[in-house]
């Protein structure tokens, strides 16, 4: 009796925090720019109605007298969700687009039926406790899996560090530590009853990471909602004034580009001058132009580069043929005469075999520009890195794509004074 009275306020203690997880997110929608808030929020609900199913069929509780050992299988579930949740908030942050509040709490809440319906209805979620055997293989695996993906949680924070305040950050990493020595915890329980020290050094841990959620997100909320708000706006502020100086910069280095194209005479000479004057003056990491061949391998040939380039060309091995090495920026370009982006080297499938050397010599994001003859037809690509993710916006695109047209055009002219 003293345990079960123990585990249910434990858990009501979580449940309650959760609930005031969801109404501050709720109430500060559209304030709130950090995703990773907005995410957590929501899905805090929904953790929040799991444990409190788990609170229910907890043994003794005599709420379900149909099978002993459901509360098991609600903490899986519920710890599976938000472990995954906290993981796939870090993933949002630095998205530009807002998120769908009703697409978010429909998805979770059609997990959340499903997951229910698994284990009450349907009794096809795994078995988690035998009765005098102890823990189930399974229920042993997710424990340990779910402290994997708190562990990549813990990544993903230092990644993304300076996207939260210094005492928030450390408090998320504090609850996810304590969340990860809670699951571990619960891998090494074996009485019928699960009122052992390691249940109860477990559900002891709950209460301090739903604590560290509780200062991290709700007190910020409550009682420092001007200081939330204008931290977002001085970040939304801080995002637009670089923004405009990063468009600043490339408007002038496109009117050097024209000014350059005005007084070429040479073709290689051009195509080095803006390479050069995309990087020096623009501030991209890498950009390079390639001419493309009608040989077999259908390769581009790089005939021009400037900025950090450090033998990346002569690894790519880049062509535009539709194979695994032309299913890049360059090659898409090429083939579809349409500008191609990687937003990310580190994250983007179509990526992977040039991510390493890319990530290694600083590159984060790519853009491909076609360059088009009077026929339409694309004759080189002009590549540009950039040091940062999401580095090309709708406007810069459209920057560069003016730019790529101008140089194509201005090849094309330097082509046709050759040929009289």
């Amino acid at each position: 009796g003293g345990y079960l009275l123990f585990h249910s306020l434990v858990e009501l203690f979580s449940v309650a925090i959760a609930v005031s997880v969801f109404v501050i997110a709720m109430n500060c929608w559209e304030y709130i720019r950090n995703p990773y808030l907005l995410v957590i929020g929501v899905s805090y609900l929904f953790v929040g109605l799991l444990d409190t199913l788990h609170t229910l069929a907890f043994k003794g509780m005599g709420v379900f007298t149909s099978y002993d050992y459901y509360a098991p299988q609600f903490w899986i579930a519920a710890r599976s969700m938000e472990a995954a949740s906290t993981l796939f908030a870090f993933s949002l942050i630095g998205r530009r687009e807002r998120l769908n509040r009703l697409l978010l709490f429909g998805g979770y809440a059609a997990i959340s039926a499903g997951l229910i319906a698994s284990i009450l209805l349907y009794r096809v979620f795994p078995i988690c406790f035998v009765k005098g055997h102890g823990l189930t293989r399974f229920k042993v695996d997710a424990e340990y899996t779910i402290c994997a993906v708190l562990l990549l949680s813990l990544v993903q924070l230092y990644r993304h560090r300076r996207s939260f305040e210094a005492h928030i950050r450390q408090l998320v990493g504090v609850s996810i530590a304590l969340a990860i020595a809670m699951e571990l915890c619960f891998t090494l329980y074996v009485t019928d009853s699960m009122s052992d020290a390691f249940n109860e050094i477990g559900h002891l841990l709950k209460i301090l990471v739903f604590y560290a959620i509780y200062r991290a997100v709700v007190v910020t909320g409550l009682s420092r909602p001007i200081a939330l708000v204008f931290r977002e706006l001085h970040q939304s502020e801080q995002g637009l004034l670089e923004s405009l100086r990063r468009m600043n910069r490339e408007l002038h280095a496109i009117s050097n580009c024209n000014q350059t194209l005005l007084r070429a005479t040479d073709e290689q000479a051009l195509i080095d001058e803006v390479c050069r004057i995309v990087c020096e003056e623009a501030g991209y990491r890498m950009a390079w132009v390639g001419y493309v061949e009608h040989d077999a391998g259908k390769t581009v040939r790089p005939v021009a580069w400037a900025g950090v380039e450090g033998g990346y060309l002569a690894k790519a091995k880049i062509t535009w043929a539709d194979t695994e090495r032309g299913r890049g920026a360059t090659g898409i370009a090429v083939r579809t005469g349409k500008s191609s982006c990687f937003q990310d080297f580190s994250v983007d499938p179509n990526a992977a075999p040039w991510r390493e050397d890319a990530l290694q010599r600083g590159y984060r994001s790519t853009i491909s520009l076609p360059l088009k003859d009077e026929n339409a037809s694309v004759f080189a690509a002009l590549t540009i890195y950039s040091s940062e993710p999401n580095a090309f916006t709708i406007e810069e695109i459209r920057l560069m794509e003016e730019l790529a047209g101008d140089l194509a055009f201005g090849l094309a002219v330097l082509r046709g004074r050759g040929e009289h």
